[in-house]
């Protein structure tokens, strides 16, 4: 092992190349998909001033739909011509220097695209080409780097880091290039990029080395441990390719077929989003680029945690190579496929962006199976493998953008949907074909001379209550800004003034956003202990409706008087207090143990997704009707709910006149007596004496403590300290939020899954899932205390938000392991203590930032 400590990663010169190498394919990206911007620009209708003088009103490039789509697949034609030449070049003469060089001469093109693009099409056509030719090694050949540099059980979460800059590079130049466009011009695009990628070079050959052994700045721990790690790996030696055996292997066709199937919806996305965005959502070019990039912000944070986790499960030993690429692998494609299909029935702004960014964001998965496989299956070969693979993998950037062309003709919804199914017939067919013939083993023609050494044996009513009962407790964290901003008021006396209708300073602000927990933490037992004796429906569905009512009549008591105010959000705590326990009381009727997991973080999900949507949705309302159309609106939404849900739920399986026989046979086989309707006695005292009782308290508390903070005070963080306007303050406010509605349903399955095949213990899956999220609350929100820039700040909350939800999967649903029947009581003592956090962040926030 090496001899330093191992969170000191930028010691470790793996980490280093790695890093580089994200940025390297951030370029790489950037690169590629800023015509898909530009190409909205260059074609959109507008005021034009000819050479002559003359102003015409129209696009200044006229091409029609299928122009378009052979100049956005132009790239591809050059991409696919090198795939297996450079896997080959790399192995020869390193994949350091035809890395770098691919993305160079790509980037000094890239200066002179917009010359040629008013010269001719068919000079842009040839200069994409040729860009896509020099692109064509860079994916290839990174495997040349890895089989040099990384070790066995490290090699998913270094070569998911470097391809994860891939996605970051989408997420960034896509909005970038829309504000460049509108800012500066589209051929502003052009020369950004081309520059950037040209210093990304510069400092890639002066720092990375072609081997472990040529890095002068290596440790000699770190240079052992590597060489020990890859075995018999010759960085020198020639290597001779076994192309028929290569060509035979159905383990590596799985991967060929996986790489297709995956890149088929991605190069869908990357150059159809903008369009479709544009078209079909009517979005203007700077909302398309920005929410464009959304899919690719989800795929970069889960690429991430899936390199982690797939690394994770071999090193521990819990399962095989195999398992791990099957399982990541497969689970993406089934994700992508059902998002798609999602996609293509949900025609709307909301609900189209949600499901391809859920698609897109899931399929980072698949990264940890098919892409990091060839290194698996033939680590000595992978280079030409991925050349293999990325040379079948490029047909869809070729094909889709052609095929949309002429499919995409009017344009229409209807058009679009059949774009959105067949990409999820493509991601079903690479599911089926991986799952039967993928292998995570060396295959016998490439063990020689490399000897691995490194392989280790191996329901949405209850989230719609939530997304009310959060939705109506964040909506005054967005209306309380435009309550105390600046603007010009009128007065009784018809007096225009300029100052905030509102006139309180941090600290009283602090104390209004904090009252709503005075109440709320007076509740949390007795929720329990009384839904336990009358019923969750009944506390559940009470709790949202007397909420929303007095919701209802919030602004007219704010206009009243401020301590009437704290009253009224007062008494809102009280009555949403019971909730979060009474829903124990649900689940321990509903809720089978191996699917408590995924039915409780279901449940759950509806408040993260609640806030998700009421922080923009309230910017919204703010600035176009005024502040207390926030309260009239969700209020009425609140009491709609509520009528659902009355009609609908029963208390019981049993008292379900919908429910199947054989539902309800499963629910009470599964949970025996626990679901049977008697009086519970609750043993206070050993609940109260009970370590693993106040582990979750204590877990609890830590995790409200960051989620109350970021819930209260975002909005006013992001426009008194990122000069967010209030518009673009509700939507940011809730990106963390719309991570985590994705990320928690990720992890209540994976948890319940891994119960199910029995892979972990109920104790390790709570342990492993509760640190791993805390360890990202930590990590991040460091990030956030020293990256005080807009989209530095943004994306580390997100992130913090986002892989901290894993913790849900954790302590969350812990209360239904350990005590069943008790689980509602024992969720009312945690929820009470947690909820201090809720009372004191935000006053002591106000008392900190007082200027």
């Amino acid at each position: 092992t090496e001899n330093y400590p191992k969170w000191k990663f930028w010691k470790k010169r793996r980490y280093v190349v790695a890093t580089l190498a994200f940025f390297g394919f951030f370029n790489v990206y950037a690169l590629r998909v800023n015509l898909s911007i530009a190409i909205v620009a260059m074609t959109e209708n507008k005021t034009i001033t000819l050479d002559n003088g003359t102003v015409t009103y129209g696009p200044e490039f006229e091409w029609d739909s299928k122009i378009q789509g052979y100049i956005l697949s132009s790239f591809f034609y050059g991409y696919i011509t090198t795939q297996l030449f450079g896997g080959w070049l790399s192995a020869r003469v390193g994949g350091k220097r035809v890395f770098g060089g691919g993305i160079a001469v790509t980037a000094a093109l890239t200066l002179i695209t917009p010359w040629l693009a008013k010269a001719n099409v068919y000079l842009l056509l040839a200069v994409r080409i040729i860009e896509g030719i020099f692109e064509g090694v860079t994916y290839p050949c990174i495997h040349a780097v890895w089989a040099r540099w990384a070790p066995p059980l490290e090699r998913t979460r270094l070569a998911t880091l470097a391809f994860s800059g891939s996605y970051v590079g989408t997420v960034v130049s896509m909005p970038v290039c829309a504000y460049l466009a509108k800012a500066l011009g589209w051929p502003s695009i052009f020369y950004f990029f081309g520059t950037l990628g040209l210093i990304w070079f510069a400092v890639w050959w002066v720092v990375v080395a072609e081997t472990p052994a040529e890095d002068p700045r290596i440790s000699k721990a770190e240079l052992k441990y590597i060489k020990e790690s890859l075995g018999h790996v010759d960085a020198n030696r020639r290597i001779k390719h076994p192309w028929k055996k290569i060509l035979m292997s159905m383990p590596v066709w799985a991967i060929v077929v996986s790489h297709f199937s995956e890149n088929w919806g991605f190069y869908t996305l990357l150059t159809q989003l903008p369009k479709f965005m544009n078209e079909i959502l009517d979005f203007n070019l700077g909302k398309t680029g920005f929410m464009s990039a959304l899919p690719y912000l989800a795929m970069s944070i889960m690429i991430q945690i899936s390199g982690h986790c797939a690394d994770l499960l071999q090193e521990k030993g819990i399962l095989s190579t195999t398992q791990v690429r099957k399982i990541f692998n497969c689970g993406a494609f089934i994700a992508q496929t059902i998002f798609m299909l999602g996609a293509a029935f949900w025609m709307s702004p909301v609900g189209t962006i949600t499901c391809l960014t859920l698609a897109v964001g899931l399929g980072g998965f698949a990264w940890s199976g098919f892409s990091v496989n060839y290194l698996d299956v033939a680590p000595q070969h992978a280079s030409v493998l991925m050349g293999l693979g990325n040379t079948v993998g490029t047909l869809p950037g070729i094909l889709s953008p052609i095929i949309s062309g002429y499919i995409v003709t009017t344009p229409t919804a209807q058009e679009w949907q059949i774009i959105f199914y067949i990409a999820s017939a493509i991601y079903l067919f690479g599911c089926i074909i991986y799952g039967i013939f993928a292998s995570g083993e060396v295959q016998p023609w490439a063990k020689e001379p490399y000897e691995h050494t490194g392989e280790t044996p191996m329901k949405e009513r209850v989230e719609m209550g939530f997304f009310n009962a959060y939705a109506l407790r964040a909506n005054l964290s967005i209306a309380i800004v435009a309550m105390t901003e600046y603007k010009n008021i009128t007065l009784d006396n018809d007096t225009v003034i300029y100052g905030p209708e509102f006139e309180w300073d941090s600290k009283i602000q602090g104390y209004v956003l904090s009252s709503f927990f005075y109440g709320y933490i007076t509740t949390q037992i007795l929720g329990g202990w009384l839904s336990a004796r009358i019923g969750g429906k009944k506390v559940f569905g009470g709790g949202i409706a007397v909420t929303a009512l007095l919701t209802l009549i919030t602004p007219w008591v704010a206009y009243l008087n401020v301590h009437v105010l704290l009253a009224v959000r007062v008494i809102e705590g009280i009555f949403e207090g019971v909730t979060y326990p009474c829903i124990h009381a649900i689940w321990a009727r509903w809720a089978p143990p191996l699917e408590r997991t995924r039915l409780a973080t279901l449940a759950f999900s509806g408040s993260y997704v609640g806030i998700v949507i009421s922080m923009p949705v309230s910017a919204y309302l703010a600035t176009t009707f005024g502040w207390p159309s926030i309260f009239y609106f969700f209020g009425i939404i609140g009491l709609i709910w509520f009528v659902v849900w009355w009609i609908v739920v029963a208390e019981t399986p049993a008292e379900d006149s919908r429910i199947s026989k054989e539902e309800l046979d499963y629910i009470t086989r599964s949970l025996g007596s626990v679901g049977a309707k008697k009086t519970v006695v609750h043993p206070w005292k050993k609940i109260l004496t009970s370590m693993p009782v106040w582990a979750i308290v204590v877990s609890h508390f830590c995790d409200n403590w960051g989620f109350y903070t970021l819930l209260t005070q975002l909005p006013k963080f992001m426009k008194d300290i990122l000069n967010f306007d209030l518009g673009k303050t509700g939507f940011m406010s809730a990106l963390p939020y719309l991570a985590m509605s994705v990320m928690i349903q990720f992890s209540g399955h994976l948890a319940d899954w891994f119960l199910e095949k029995r892979v972990f213990t109920t104790t390790q899956v709570r342990k492993i899932f509760n640190c791993e999220g805390f360890v990202a609350h930590i990590i991040f929100m460091l990030g956030a205390a020293f990256w005080l820039e807009p989209a530095g700040a943004i994306v580390c909350l997100t992130l913090a938000v986002g892989l901290g939800v894993f913790a849900w999967s954790g302590f969350g649903v812990n209360y239904l392991d350990i005590a069943p029947q008790h689980a509602s009581v024992i969720m009312g003592i945690s929820n009470t203590v947690a909820t201090l956090a809720g009372i004191f962040s935000p006053i002591l926030t106000g008392h900190v930032v007082i200027t």
